[in-house]
């Protein structure tokens, strides 16, 4: 059993590093310095996977890198043919495990959980309560945390039924403008706005996932009702465009219609969409903003993250609740 555990498994940073011999580079939100690295060094941390019980080692590491030996082979041809076409069901099953099991697996997780139990506890303690001794509560600590991420990564199956039910495409960017990834590489972004019952979670309408396969390349996942707004959208366009083009033109003023053409066949057909610079900016924004610590980029071309650094503290870690 490894005693270093990856959380970012080396196979996919291997995809976003350079030179003869590769390396990628890194950038720390906390020290805000970046440096160049071998991936075994970055994503890691001690027994991260291991859970002591009455004096004997419990590990979920072999199970996870079963997971990341067999996922390795897929994303490896993705990578490769560049489109998702030929993705069998199982292959599809296998990559949602992936993507769940990597969205659960990092040391965010657990962190998120230890805010999110402290701004309990806080809450408690205003109302003039004492946390330990609330009935059916007990505070979390960091053990709770690392006991609770184990149970939800035993428990995959029951969320890839969310993974499966949305609309896969791959978006393709440029080599002189490279996608990032993070130590929290999958991302959600929705742009419907529910109020205070929130927006972001694997089963919600509207909700987008994505994570970066390569510097080039990034799988997306979009909500089913998502991608119908989009094909309803264009068919409108184009019903229009036949009969009064000037309405046509305003409707497409902040949409490019032949983009949204090449989204929908990268939907149908399974090919790579080529993407524009202001949506490899998107994508790059969600990396900083979901990493808990660290950037990783093929090239030294953090500017974004600085700039976002310098505008914002909270970016310093991965996103938190927030308590009124």
């Amino acid at each position: 059993m490894p005693k270093i555990q990856h959380y970012v498994p080396q196979f996919l940073l291997s995809n976003f590093t350079r030179g003869e011999k590769p390396q990628i580079y890194v950038y720390d939100k906390q020290t805000e310095i970046s440096y160049r690295t071998n991936i075994k060094n970055i994503a890691a941390e001690s027994d991260l996977y291991n859970l002591e019980w009455q004096n004997i080692i419990l590990t979920l590491e072999p199970s996870l890198g079963h997971l990341e030996t067999n996922a390795s082979k897929v994303i490896k041809t993705l990578v490769r043919e560049e489109s998702i076409h030929g993705l069998s069901l199982t292959e599809k099953v296998l990559i949602s495990a992936f993507v769940l099991a990597q969205h659960m697996r990092t040391p965010y997780v657990r962190k998120s959980m230890l805010h999110m139990d402290q701004l309990i506890q806080n809450g408690i303690r205003r109302m003039g309560g004492d946390p330990d001794q609330v009935e059916n509560y007990h505070p979390l600590d960091k053990d709770g945390a690392r006991l609770l991420s184990i149970k939800m990564l035993s428990n995959l199956k029951d969320f890839v039924p969310h993974i499966m039910d949305k609309q896969w495409v791959l978006l393709k960017g440029k080599r002189n403008n490279p996608f990032y990834i993070s130590d929290n590489p999958v991302t959600l972004q929705n742009m419907k706005d529910f109020g205070p019952r929130g927006n972001i979670g694997l089963a919600v309408e509207g909700i987008e996932i994505y994570l970066p396969i390569s510097s080039t390349l990034t799988l997306a996942m979009y909500c089913p009702t998502t991608v119908n707004e989009i094909r309803e959208g264009y068919e409108r366009y184009k019903h229009v465009s036949l009969t009064t083009p000037w309405i046509a033109n305003a409707l497409s003023k902040n949409k490019d219609p032949f983009y949204v053409e090449k989204m929908i066949a990268g939907f149908d057909e399974g090919t790579a969409v080529e993407v524009a610079d202001n949506n490899i900016l998107n994508l790059n924004y969600l990396q900083v903003r979901y990493a808990e610590r660290q950037v990783y980029c093929e090239w030294d071309s953090f500017w974004l993250v600085k700039d976002m650094l310098a505008k914002d503290s909270s970016y310093r870690t991965g996103p938190r609740v927030r308590s009124n």
